[in-house]
């Protein structure tokens, strides 16, 4: 699942991600729910523009000069948005489900 929805999330953006590189996210977003992976997605998009500078400087810049978003934007994104689901909340859920079954 994860691995879905971050290839369609990259099919909408210039990225320079690379197979591996999308595999490695996979793994690294392990126990994030669906909308921590948009916001970290969303977060990452943001990354190329961070790099050109403030609001003035970006408004003035043609579409085509700003970069592809990369594997250190993503880095960067995750380390601002954290997990929403803690292994404790998934294990309570496992248990209420077993209860239920």
């Amino acid at each position: 699942a994860r691995r879905t929805l971050l290839t369609h999330m990259l099919k909408k953006v210039d990225h320079s991600l690379t197979k591996r590189q999308i595999e490695m996210l996979v793994r690294a977003t392990d126990g994030y729910s669906c909308s921590d992976i948009a916001s970290i997605g969303n977060e990452a998009s943001f990354g190329p523009l961070r790099s050109i500078g403030d609001l003035d400087v970006i408004k003035d810049v043609d579409k085509d000069k700003v970069r592809p978003m990369n594997i250190g934007d993503f880095r960067d994104a995750m380390g601002f948005c954290k997990k929403s689901v803690t292994a404790g909340l998934l294990e309570r859920y496992d248990k209420w489900e077993k209860e239920l079954s």
